[in-house]
């Protein structure tokens, strides 16, 4: 119970300091139709546009690896690092180009607008409460199954994204193995949400199964 406390709060900080102090956002949007990924929009002043990026461009891949799908993309998202250079293949019409995307050291919070600064505020505010109240569940009814499902969902919506986190996996990497380890078993289990979800509807509030 301590340890998955301790690696829950410990996930958190580490998403806050990702969101204030990560790398700033690529700065394009796409649509993923027949393994294809076209750029729609590309936001001036951003990563994307001083890379040369371009609305109709068809992005191949970054740094050699294919980018087919919306999965792919977020596979990418997830372990881009400011301090490097990505190497992007693209298709322009007939012509293939080489071009080359730096996020730079800038931190994301330099960029946000006071509209997003209160926005994420808010939300996060809201998580850490909805994370406060797990470990209240957790502590005050060790040995309840039902307390332990309802803790165990409420921390993973607290700790949950709708997409990753850009550059969290290369956060996680570059932590001591026992805490990226434990890290990496919080960040796997926000993807269950829904299984939790469902398994605490089923105990809740008795057993239908």
């Amino acid at each position: 119970m301590y340890l998955a406390a301790v690696s829950f709060i410990g996930y958190f900080v580490l998403l806050v300091h990702n969101n204030f102090f990560g790398p700033p956002e690529v700065g394009f949007s796409a649509k993923y139709e027949a393994e294809c990924t076209v750029l729609t929009e590309v936001a001036p002043g951003t990563p994307a546009a001083r890379a040369g990026l371009r609305p109709s461009d068809h992005l191949l891949a970054v740094d050699g690896q294919p980018v087919r799908s919306l999965a792919d993309w977020l596979g990418i998202r997830m372990n881009l690092e400011g301090s490097r250079d990505y190497s992007l293949d693209i298709e322009r019409g007939n012509e293939r180009l080489k071009l080359t995307l730096a996020l730079g050291t800038f931190p994301r919070s330099a960029f946000w607008t006071a509209w997003e600064w209160r926005q994420y505020l808010t939300v996060r505010s809201a998580h850490f409460l909805m994370l406060l109240i797990a470990l209240l569940i957790a502590f005050v009814r060790p040995h309840d199954l039902i307390a332990r499902v309802g803790a165990l969902l409420l921390a993973t919506v607290s700790v949950g994204n709708p997409e990753p986190p850009l550059g969290i996996a290369a956060s996680i990497r570059q932590l001591p193995l026992p805490v990226s380890v434990l890290f990496s078993a919080v960040f796997a289990s926000a993807w269950l949400t829904s299984p939790l979800f469902f398994a605490f509807c089923a105990v809740f509030p008795r057993p239908l199964f």
